[in-house]
C-alpha cells in the first residue's frame, strides 16, 4: 500500500451547526478569526461553511484495500484571519497506519457557485475537492485526478443529523474500482487546553 493512497478526511468533514449557533465549547472564537464589521454579507455557502467552527472528533472505520481500520480522528476549524474562508487541521494516530497530520483551507468562489477545498497532509494528500450544498444540511465534494496513469476518484458526503453531529462517508476508486471506505460520526466537543494555549500564542 502507498502511503499516498490514504486520503485525509476533510470534515472533511467535512460538521455543521445551524447558522449563528455558536456552542458554549467555542467561546474562545473570539481569537481565531471573525468577519470584519464591515464585511458584505457572505455568500450563502459560505455561511453554511462557517458552522463548521470548532473542534471535532470521531470514532471512524476505514476500510482500505480490503483492510478494516478503526482510530479517534480529530479536526480542528476555524475562520481565515479576515473572514473569508475556513482553515482547518485534521489528524489521527493509528498503530497500522501511523500519525496523519494534515492542514486544509477552504473558500467559496463566486465565479462558480463552488466551496473550493485544499488539501495536504503527510501521507502524501496534495489536492482540490469541489464541494456543494445539496440541502441545508448535507454538503458532498470530489476530487478526480490521474494517479500514475490511472484516474482516481473520491467522494466525500458530509449530513447533519443534530446541531453538533454529522455523519460522515468518503469513498475512493481507481479506475472504477473502490478501495477505500471511511465512515464516522463526528461530535463537536471543547477544544483541549493545548489548542486554546496555542491560539493564545499566535493572538499576541
Amino acid at each position: 500500500m502507498k502511503r499516498h493512497e490514504i486520503w485525509s478526511l476533510l470534515f472533511i468533514v467535512v460538521m455543521f451547526v445551524a447558522v449563528g449557533t455558536i456552542p458554549a465549547a467555542g467561546q474562545d472564537q473570539e481569537m481565531r478569526g471573525q468577519n470584519t464589521a464591515d464585511s458584505q454579507p457572505l455568500p450563502e455557502a459560505l455561511s453554511r461553511l462557517f458552522r463548521l467552527d470548532g473542534y471535532w472528533e470521531a470514532p471512524v472505520t476505514l476500510m482500505l484495500e480490503g483492510k478494516t481500520y478503526q482510530f479517534k480522528y480529530m479536526c480542528d476549524f476555524s475562520r481565515t484571519a479576515d473572514g473569508s474562508g475556513m482553515f482547518m487541521r485534521e489528524w489521527f494516530d493509528s498503530p497500522e497506519l501511523g500519525s496523519m497530520r494534515g492542514d486544509n483551507l477552504a473558500g467559496y468562489n463566486a465565479n462558480d457557485g463552488k466551496i473550493h477545498w485544499f488539501s495536504v497532509d503527510n501521507f502524501g494528500t496534495c489536492h482540490e475537492h469541489l464541494g456543494e450544498w445539496e440541502t441545508a444540511d448535507r454538503f458532498v465534494m470530489n476530487v478526480s485526478e490521474n494517479m500514475e496513469g490511472k484516474k482516481f476518484h473520491e467522494v466525500f458526503a458530509f449530513e447533519f443529523t443534530a446541531p453538533d453531529r454529522v455523519e460522515v462517508h468518503g469513498t475512493a476508486s481507481i479506475d472504477g474500482q473502490k478501495f477505500q471506505d471511511i465512515r464516522g460520526t463526528f461530535v463537536r466537543m471543547e477544544r483541549p487546553k493545548e489548542l486554546r494555549m496555542m491560539d493564545a500564542q499566535m493572538a499576541k
